[in-house]
């Protein structure tokens, strides 16, 4: 499992501390790069190398877990919403001594009060910012597909948004094909790449 952890054993919290720092910085998340045209990264090895998602329409934001409550952050720092979450240290029955934290990035969808995961920095204090794009959304899917339901009835869903190999059929998915949100653009994603905060060329945005 690739996974980072400090020198003693325990899970490496400093991808919690490295983003909460930045945040006012608004350069917390992979920021992508434009492209003038979806298939710039589909005819890269027929998509091969890639991953494309059908990027929500809403707020930008960090969602995150820590010592039993969860709250999301806009880029500059300001709270948008606090709840008890189903996640690693978002609610009092999934807290540990450690308070190993979880971070998501996530776009919040209105209409349905659903925050849609793009991808993921750290789970349960483990941080993934060093593993590659396919390991961190497979492991992303996983996981939240783990999660038991917390205690009391949420007021917001997270969900992971869909990803797709970006050959043709993927990118047409993406484009045209039917969601539970309204679509802000394409985003793609170097499979191999790692998390890199700020301006990245490891993913790419495309808007109509």
């Amino acid at each position: 499992m690739n996974v980072v952890t400090s020198a003693n054993g325990k899970a490496d919290t400093s991808g919690l501390r490295r983003a909460l720092a930045m945040m006012k910085e608004d350069a917390t998340t992979m920021i992508g790069t434009k492209m003038m045209s979806s298939s710039s990264c589909a005819s890269d090895a027929h998509g091969g190398g890639w991953y494309v998602v059908p990027r929500p329409e809403g707020k930008r934001c960090l969602v995150v877990a820590s010592r039993g409550k969860t709250a999301s952050r806009l880029p500059h720092g300001d709270v948008l919403h606090r709840w008890r979450s189903a996640v690693p240290s978002g609610s009092p029955q999934t807290a540990t001594k450690d308070d190993q934290a979880t971070v998501l990035e996530c776009v919040f969808y209105e209409p349905s009060s659903t925050y849609y995961v793009l991808d993921v920095m750290t789970w349960g204090g483990y941080s993934l910012y060093d593993c590659t794009a396919e390991f961190r959304f497979y492991w992303l899917r996983t996981k939240l597909g783990e999660l038991e339901p917390p205690e009391e009835a949420a007021p917001y869903v997270l969900a992971p948004a869909p990803y797709f190999d970006a050959d043709g059929d993927g990118v047409l998915a993406a484009h045209g094909g039917p969601l539970p949100y309204l679509r802000d653009g394409l985003l793609f994603y170097a499979k191999q790449g790692h998390y890199a905060l700020g301006p990245t060329p490891l993913v790419a945005l495309f808007k109509d």
